[in-house]
């Protein structure tokens, strides 16, 4: 393969015990390169870069955790029978997912009024860093939020922080992706301005029925757009818990195989 940047992005973090997740995308892309080789590929000159914008919120999310619900779980769990339920819930996936979603949202501002766009500068300094070292082409793996990112970048919905003209996107892979749910929120389904930009070569979405954050994207951009550009691809993790649905993209061989082989294909 040419040289090739394999940049990831990670989405929403309700883990409020650490912020370091660096290396979260070690074993994926170690699988994807396996992948690679079987299907006759050199990968002697793909690198892996990873956006870690965890720490961003995670002081947000641990004091939320602490003024909103009690801090000494024993005495919850005493009260209950020994079972926290919803509360636990709350404290430890759906409170902490909210605030990085709120954040992304007020950080990225409007067109009017742009924010700081830590997330997209973060992603932004990747692919500079990338393009420094001589990448001209990218592959980017977006999961969750992480789509959400990706997908402002891409299509440089904010100029200060945006994909380089004079670099190649050969593959966006978005997985577990709520890109849908923010068009519609931002009230531009089915948007006929959008234009496929001239760097990016295709768009592929994984999504699994099972799960409770992922859907469709295709149905959200006119066909013009969608024709030969942006392809749907429903998947089974095989799990029907939603929420262990929305993490296995990750880690499922199914889709990481499925994910090499659309990059095999962008490559031929």
């Amino acid at each position: 393969m040419d040289k090739t940047a394999f940049i990831y992005i990670h989405g929403v973090q309700p883990n409020i015990k650490t912020a370091n997740i660096k290396g979260y995308s070690k074993k994926t892309h170690e699988r994807i390169l396996k992948h690679l080789k079987r299907s006759g590929k050199d990968v002697s000159r793909i690198k892996r870069f990873e956006i870690v914008w965890a720490d961003v919120t995670f002081p947000f999310k641990k004091g939320l955790a602490a003024y909103q619900f009690d801090a000494d779980f024993k005495k919850g769990r005493k009260r209950r029978g020994g079972k926290l339920g919803i509360p636990k819930l709350l404290r430890n996936f759906v409170y902490p997912v909210v605030v990085d979603i709120i954040f992304y949202v007020k950080n990225k501002g409007s067109s009017e009024a742009p924010g700081e766009m830590i997330v997209l500068e973060r992603l932004h300094k990747a692919v500079k860093k990338a393009k420094k070292e001589g990448f001209r082409k990218v592959v980017i793996f977006a999961h969750s939020l992480g789509s959400v990112a990706a997908y402002d970048y891409i299509f440089r919905f904010r100029k200060k922080y945006s994909f380089p003209k004079d670099m190649k996107l050969s593959t966006l892979i978005t997985f577990g992706s709520p890109i849908g749910l923010f068009a519609s929120s931002m009230g531009y389904p089915m948007s006929s301005k959008i234009e496929k930009p001239s760097y990016a070569k295709k768009w592929v979405n994984f999504w699994d029925h099972d799960d409770a954050v992922a859907g469709r994207c295709e149905p959200h951009f006119p066909e013009k757009f969608v024709k030969g550009f942006l392809r749907d691809v429903a998947v089974d993790t095989a799990f029907i818990n939603p929420l262990k649905a929305h993490e296995r993209y990750w880690s499922d061989r199914k889709v990481i195989k499925q994910m090499a082989e659309e990059i095999v294909s962008s490559s031929s």
